[in-house]
């Protein structure tokens, strides 16, 4: 506990000292790279700097870097882009001090997207957040570590989103295939039609709104809750729940249930055309 608190208190000197040594100033950081029609993919690499991916209403694609840092950091940001063909690669590359720490203020990449549909789309970052609205993406793959993941007002075909610590926010989203999977991070679903899921947490939290059942569904976690809320109550589904320590809660009507303890559920609407299939350790299950 000592050796923590000495730690934390040299990581704060060494902040506080190479502040100083920048004589406080900052410096405004404004890149643009404006990029011809006909691009359909898109791979973006960030490290600690947030990415946003938005739909414009105009014919060229654009990547700005924009933000401040100590006067000291200016040359340690390098923002390189390719194009062939029909793919972009936009790399944002992020060189630390001396003292091994990185001393930004406020960065972020905004791409502006003009089209409607994109065809992939991978984004990539360590510690950076990754926010994309507005668009139509065939295939997503988005991966953060500690970052969050928010995405809002977009229809995917295919969503993939991975991340460590971060949280994933998903607001009047669509989606045929979703793979969501957080370590320590939570994930929330607004009106999310998340077609056929999979989603999986450790220690976070799981929780859907929806407005229909539209495919099957599995979920698992730890210690986190999982709560599937569905505004049109399912007609024809399949219900089952494992647990060791967790409860449940099934808020649906006309279920024929097999087995129906504290901690395990199997039942049956209908025909049970489509699976939900919830598996925790102490985490309780909520459906409604």
């Amino acid at each position: 506990m000592e050796f923590l608190l000495i730690l934390i208190i040299a990581i704060v000197g060494v902040a506080l000292l190479y502040q100083r040594s920048n004589g406080g100033k900052t410096y405004q950081i404004h890149k643009q790279e404006r990029f011809s029609g006909g691009i359909k993919n898109l791979q973006v690499e960030s490290t600690s700097v947030d990415v946003e991916v938005v739909k414009v209403d105009r014919e060229e694609w654009s990547v700005i870097l924009s933000g401040s840092v100590f006067e000291k950091d200016k040359e340690h940001f390098t923002l390189s882009h390719d194009q062939q063909g029909e793919n972009l690669t936009v790399k944002l590359m992020e060189e630390k001090t001396g003292f091994g720490i990185q001393m930004r203020k406020d960065m972020k990449l905004l791409i502006e997207v003009p089209v409607e549909t994109i065809g992939s789309l991978m984004v990539e970052t360590s510690s950076g957040d990754i926010d994309i609205k507005g668009i139509a993406i065939n295939h997503s793959t988005l991966t953060a570590s500690s970052g969050d993941v928010t995405i809002a007002d977009v229809v995917h075909e295919n969503l993939k989103i991975q991340t460590s610590s971060g949280d994933v926010l998903l607001k009047k989203v669509r989606s045929g295939n979703t793979d969501i999977h957080t370590s320590s991070g939570e994930m929330f679903g607004e009106k999310f039609d998340y077609g056929t899921g999979v989603f999986g947490s450790s220690s976070g939290e799981i929780r859907i709104q929806a407005t229909k059942m539209l495919g099957d569904v599995k979920a698992s976690t730890s210690s986190g809750d999982i709560r599937f809320f569905y505004e049109e109550e399912p007609v024809s589904c399949k219900l089952l729940y494992q647990s060791n320590s967790g409860e449940a809660q099934i808020n649906w009507t006309g279920l024929d249930y097999e087995v129906k303890k504290e901690n395990e559920v199997r039942g049956t609407k209908a025909e049970g055309e489509f699976h939900l299939t919830a598996e925790t350790s102490s985490g309780d299950l909520k459906v409604g």
